[in-house]
Order: C-alpha cells, then sequence, then structure tokens
C-alpha cells in the first residue's frame, strides 16, 4: 500500500469486483467517482445517528472525488442525487463522514439536505486517527 494515496489501488479493485465503483462522466471522460455500499468503518457505531438503524438498512458514500477540472460544476451534487434517487427503495437513510476541516464536503453534503449528527474520532489508514463529520440523509 502506497502512503498517502487514497483511496488505495486495492480497495479501489475491490469495490470495481464488488460492483461499488460508480464514476460520473462528461464527454467521455471520467470527471467524478464513489463507492456505495452497506460498509461504514466500524466506528459508525459510536454515531449519534438520528434513525436507529442496523447495518444493512442503510448505505455509505465513500471517497466521493471530483477531479479538479471540474469542481464546482455539479458533478459532486450529481453523483449524491443518484444515490439517493437509486436507493430510496431498498433502504432506510445513506450515511457518510467527512474528515473534520472539510469545508467542501460538508457544504456539498448539507446543501444536497444531510444533516451533521455527531463528530468522533476515526481510524482510517491514511489520516490515523483522527476527527471526522458524521452525515445522514434518511430516505
Amino acid at each position: 500500500m502506497e502512503k498517502n494515496i487514497y483511496p488505495s489501488y486495492a480497495y479501489l479493485k475491490e469495490s470495481i469486483e464488488k460492483e461499488e465503483l460508480y464514476i460520473g462522466m462528461h464527454e467521455n471522460k471520467v470527471i467524478s467517482a464513489m463507492i456505495v455500499n452497506t460498509h461504514g468503518n466500524e466506528s459508525y457505531q459510536q454515531a449519534k445517528w438520528n434513525a436507529s438503524l442496523k447495518q444493512g438498512e442503510y448505505v455509505v458514500i465513500h471517497a466521493l472525488g471530483v477531479m479538479p477540472g471540474n469542481i464546482k460544476q455539479g458533478a459532486g451534487r450529481q453523483m449524491v442525487e443518484y444515490v439517493k434517487k437509486e436507493n430510496k427503495q431498498n433502504y432506510k437513510a445513506i450515511r457518510l463522514d467527512v474528515l473534520k476541516g472539510n469545508l467542501a464536503a460538508s457544504i456539498l453534503y448539507e446543501s444536497a439536505g444531510f444533516v451533521k449528527v455527531d463528530t468522533i474520532p476515526m481510524y482510517y489508514e491514511d489520516t490515523g486517527w483522527t476527527d471526522f463529520e458524521m452525515y445522514e440523509y434518511v430516505l
């Protein structure tokens, strides 16, 4: 695993194999990507969620990213709206975490109707232990 690369190549490969990687395209170019599945970080259990749900009753957005030349053009918002639309029949909520201080991500999710429910310390390989803001959108 290469240090300071997130998501790792192994995680991306696994996500492709599990059909959990989604990409946004414009003019035959990838402009955005995200991973969506039903598995949050193990620390998700500590968060004070608005909806009391079990794993499998919600989906989690991971690693939503937009290519630098496409930032502030609606690509991130389109990805989020896609997750909301495609999962409203089978799940009760969408959850995600944002590294504390990532203002652009917080603005995106809040403008899409997500509610910040908590801030908790979590461990990820690329960040170590740090605070993350927990967001939820009840479907």
